[in-house]
């Protein structure tokens, strides 16, 4: 399985357009184990990965995906600092750590965070290919689960890579 997946990864990559892959599977089957070792080797192959595990109080914060994702390793990878400086603004707005890294751009207006998320993905993936992995993605705020294909859609022709990864009952 974990063969087969990267397998996928990399023939998704191969012709840059955004792929949602959708692991799924038995309570128990080690679908979340299968997400992090594909996120793990992914990094060792050079990709860029972010990756999160949702959880209950995320369904009453909308966007609360966008921010996990951009603290839970969207932050470590190169071609960030080429985001548009809106896009910067608008994360700094919401997480300090931010504001530090990005000092001048915490002083700029921002734009809706929706936007500003797929803008500093975008500026990511021109760099090298992104991983955007979220486990128990069934605890999204509906507003993150309704952009999922607004944000496909705003990476077009990029190589991104969105690998939600569901809790079965």
């Amino acid at each position: 399985m974990l063969a087969q997946l990267l397998r996928y990864l990399r023939g998704a990559f191969a012709a840059p357009q955004p792929t949602l892959m959708i692991i799924t599977g038995d309570s128990g089957s080690g679908r979340s184990r299968l997400l992090e070792e594909v996120t793990t080797r992914a990094m060792l192959e050079g990709m860029s990965v972010a990756r999160v595990r949702a959880v209950d109080a995320d369904r009453g914060e909308p966007h609360a995906v966008f921010l996990a994702l951009a603290v839970g390793g969207l932050d470590q990878t190169p071609g960030l600092a080429a985001a548009p400086p809106g896009a910067l603004a608008t994360l700094c707005a919401y997480l300090p750590q931010w504001k530090e890294r990005f000092p001048a751009a915490s002083q700029l207006t921002g734009m809706p965070l929706r936007d500003a998320f797929a803008a500093m993905v975008r500026a990511v993936a021109d760099e090298r290919p992104v991983i955007l992995a979220i486990d128990d993605a069934n605890r999204l705020d509906p507003q993150s689960l309704a952009d999922i294909p607004v944000l496909l859609r705003n990476t077009s022709g990029l190589p991104v890579i969105y690998l939600p990864r569901p809790r079965t009952a």
